[in-house]
């Protein structure tokens, strides 16, 4: 069965729950111990990208805590979390059922194994979902700064006071995750064939606005995939 076509939110729902915690390896869909990989490296759209405390997680998910102090020690990046795995669904039927959507899946009925969808949130389902939003957490730091403080000398046999001087004392750096409610801007997946089925390797959203495009590999080669007007434009990315 052609992956390109036509997909329901019935469709991708489903697809959500049987991609979590699996893998495909060799085309076939299997758990990571069936494939002698870390369990880190199963599916995690929910695990990852969704709060366990969010309609129709069922406690699944990432805790709060957990989202926003992913990158306490990555400051520049930002973690994104799903508010409802209903958004999920309908999100990622919208990617699937875009242009970008259809020409990815194409490549995959091609023979591509892998791809990576990166969708420009245009909102073709909000007459359903209303204006969805997401969580995002930004990694904000206070510098390491220095301050003189009080330090009183005094005799080491008698303790009997001598004097107080100053001496400087380092404060460290503080690292704070902010969580903010934001529009989302676009959708991100990875995605997988493996037989005639379609895996779901991750899906989060992101805040950013950029074009839409796809991205996969041909041998050691990467491939970039984006819409100039009504035309896909295909092309090699440069190895830095």
């Amino acid at each position: 069965m052609a992956l390109k076509r036509e997909w329901f939110p019935s469709d991708t729902i489903k697809l959500i729950n049987r991609s979590e915690d699996h893998l495909v390896r060799d085309g076939r869909l299997q758990t990571p111990a069936a494939a002698g990989e870390d369990p880190s490296k199963g599916a995690h759209a929910i695990g990852r990208h969704l709060l366990s405390s969010a309609p129709g997680a069922l406690g699944n998910g990432v805790t709060t805590a957990d989202f926003r102090d992913r990158f306490l020690d990555a400051a520049g990046n930002v973690s994104s979390v799903w508010l409802g795995k209903g958004d999920m669904s309908m999100l990622l039927c919208e990617m699937l059922n875009s242009r970008i959507g259809q020409a990815a899946l194409n490549n995959l009925d091609l023979g591509v194994r892998r791809i990576a969808v990166h969708y420009l949130n245009l909102k073709a389902l909000s007459h359903m979902t209303g204006n969805l939003t997401m969580q995002e957490s930004n990694i904000h730091v206070t510098p390491a700064s220095e301050t003189l403080v009080d330090f009183v000398v005094t005799n080491s046999k008698t303790g009997a006071y001598i004097k107080t001087i100053k001496r400087r004392q380092v404060i460290p750096a503080v690292r704070t995750g902010v969580v903010t409610v934001v529009d989302i801007g676009m959708v991100h997946a990875v995605l997988d064939r493996h037989g005639a089925d379609l895996h779901l390797q991750t899906l989060f959203p992101s805040s950013e606005l950029a074009e839409s495009s796809m991205d996969w590999r041909i041998g050691s080669v990467s491939m970039r995939g984006a819409f100039v007007s009504d035309s896909l434009t295909e092309r090699v990315i440069p190895a830095l």
